[in-house]
């Protein structure tokens, strides 16, 4: 993938997905934007992806309640999505700006 997602993109090829995904919904999440996913032949019939904006997918298997699922999921999928400088921003208590290097990641 060589562009950046934003709400209005479609057409999306990602590395290691067949076919092509456009954008469903987004939101913030840990200090990320991150894309809803849904294939663009298949729609809701297949699982929804959640992606951060260059492609990299942070959770799958989503079939519905995609903000719950983020919440749900393991957290180590998105972390493992970014490189340290931006864990570092991740784990940043928004309340305190304390960053939670105490959480052993």
């Amino acid at each position: 993938m060589s562009s950046v997602i934003n709400r209005n993109s479609d057409n999306i090829k990602l590395t290691g997905r067949i076919g092509t995904w456009y954008v469903v919904d987004e939101t913030i999440y840990l200090g990320r934007k991150v894309f809803l996913l849904e294939h663009e032949e298949y729609g809701d019939e297949t699982e929804a992806l959640a992606v951060l904006e260059d492609g990299r997918v942070v959770c799958d298997e989503i079939y519905d309640n995609w903000l719950g699922h983020l919440d749900e999921a393991d957290l180590g999928e998105l972390f493992a999505a970014l490189d340290n400088s931006e864990r570092l921003v991740a784990l940043k208590d928004t309340h305190t700006g304390e960053t939670g290097l105490d959480w052993g990641l």
